[in-house]
Order: C-alpha cells, then sequence, then structure tokens
C-alpha cells in the first residue's frame, strides 16, 4: 500500500474482511515515536487481525521517515506527521469504500490522532493508546530540548531539533473535540513514557464523549501478553458496538 506525499512515498499495510460489506468500517492506525506501522510485540498487526476478524478493514502506514517509507527521520515535527495523517485520511475517503472511519493512535500517534479529530468532525470514533500531549512532553523531556545539537540520537533514531521546538507551537494550544464524537482512552497504570496523567488531560478537553479505560499495572509498550490482549480487546470492543 503507498500513498505518495510531497513527492516522497508512504508505504503501509491495508487489511481488509472477506466480506465486502463490512469495508464499511474502517480504522486508520498511527504508529508512535519512533515507532512504525508494526510496532513493538507486533501490537499494531495483533490489532488489524482482531479489527479484521470483527469485520473491520484497518490502514497502517509508516509515516516518513520510520519503517519502509521514504524521508528521513530527523526531518520529522508533529505538525509534518499531522499533514501526513490528515492525507492519509483524505486517501481513505477517496479510495477505500468506508462509510465510517475510525482513527487509532499509539503515543505520539495517540496525539496526531487527536489534533486530526479537530479538524474533521466526519470522523465519530477514535481510540487514543496511551497519547502524548505536546506541553507534557516539553516539560518531560526539557533538557533534550535546551540541547543545541541539530539531531539528537535517541535510542539510534536521529530526532531532529526541529521536532522539540516544533512541539512550542502546540504547547498551550486550545483544544476542542465536536459533539458526537466518541473517544477512548487507554492507558497503562506504570507506563513511565507517557503517564497517565497525559491522558487526564484530554478527558479535560472540551466538546466529544470520552472515556479513560486503565490497564492495570501495563507498562508504555504493552509488553506483556495479558496487556496487550487487554488493550487489543478493548479497542475491538469499542468500534465494534453500536
Amino acid at each position: 500500500m503507498e500513498i505518495l506525499h510531497e513527492k516522497l512515498t508512504l508505504r503501509g499495510m491495508l487489511h481488509a474482511p472477506n466480506d465486502s460489506s463490512s469495508h464499511r468500517a474502517l480504522a486508520v492506525l498511527f504508529h508512535g515515536f519512533t515507532g512504525n506501522r508494526i510496532e513493538g510485540h507486533r501490537l499494531f498487526f495483533h490489532m488489524s487481525n482482531a479489527l479484521e476478524d470483527r469485520g473491520i478493514a484497518s490502514l497502517r502506514m509508516d509515516f516518513l521517515g520510520s519503517g519502509e517509507s521514504d524521508g528521513d527521520y530527523a526531518d520529522m515535527t508533529l505538525a509534518s506527521l499531522v499533514v501526513q495523517a490528515k492525507q492519509i485520511v483524505s486517501w481513505v475517503k477517496s479510495h477505500a469504500e468506508a462509510d465510517q472511519i475510525y482513527l487509532i493512535g499509539f503515543s505520539l500517534g495517540g496525539l496526531v490522532a487527536s489534533l486530526v479529530l479537530e479538524d474533521d468532525p466526519t470522523i465519530r470514533r477514535a481510540v487514543l493508546v496511551s497519547p502524548g500531549r505536546a506541553r507534557r512532553i516539553l516539560e518531560r523531556d526539557k533538557a533534550l530540548y535546551e540541547q543545541a545539537a541539530d539531531v539528537i540520537d535517541i535510542g539510534g533514531n536521529p530526532v531532529g531539533r526541529g521536532y522539540y521546538l516544533g512541539l512550542s507551537e502546540f504547547r498551550n494550544r486550545p483544544q476542542r473535540f465536536h459533539d458526537g464524537q466518541n473517544i477512548l482512552v487507554v492507558h497503562g497504570t506504570n507506563d513511565m513514557a507517557t503517564p497517565v496523567s497525559f491522558s487526564d488531560d484530554y478527558l479535560a478537553v472540551e466538546g466529544g464523549t470520552k472515556r479513560l479505560i486503565k490497564v492495570l499495572g501495563a507498562d508504555h509498550g504493552y509488553s506483556s501478553l495479558a496487556w496487550q490482549k487487554q488493550l487489543i480487546h478493548e479497542v475491538t470492543q469499542f468500534l465494534t458496538q453500536g
């Protein structure tokens, strides 16, 4: 699956149920910081398969500079991710036979999904999994943010200073969801990367109907089979309920 974005190619995977009538619902998955469309422990792969079993198609793409997509990760900014995410959703609207489009965003992808929701009232349901928050990320990574280096080495990933500078644009930006949007927030109680307090912020955003489910003991990557199972169950149940 390929989508052209500013002369660069986004690559991903489309999962479609065998029953063509099931294409009426399609979930778009946005991966996290330094992640990819598979995510750790094949989390997104398993989630897409579970959705497919429940009759929901899904599209999981690598953002530019990630996975198999073109581009350099050092050029990544939050604003650029939001533009890419909106183009992916636009592609789905133009090419997929889907009556309803859902969003699933993990970590930084959760923040991206929330910003797409703000601008697209046609998306009525979304799941934010351990979502990031611009102000909270800047507070957490203050030392990195203040480094003079143009590129910071984070776990072997070249993260551009522009990423941290760009977060400032969203630090105090007011956010509001649309009436009729139903948003599930899922967060592990032992998440050290994006603490559960990040999700509390989303519950305070105006508009929409929001609910938080806490996965007891889970870390940021849901690195146990039991935590993964509970997360996938909560996501599939929420997206398949009436």
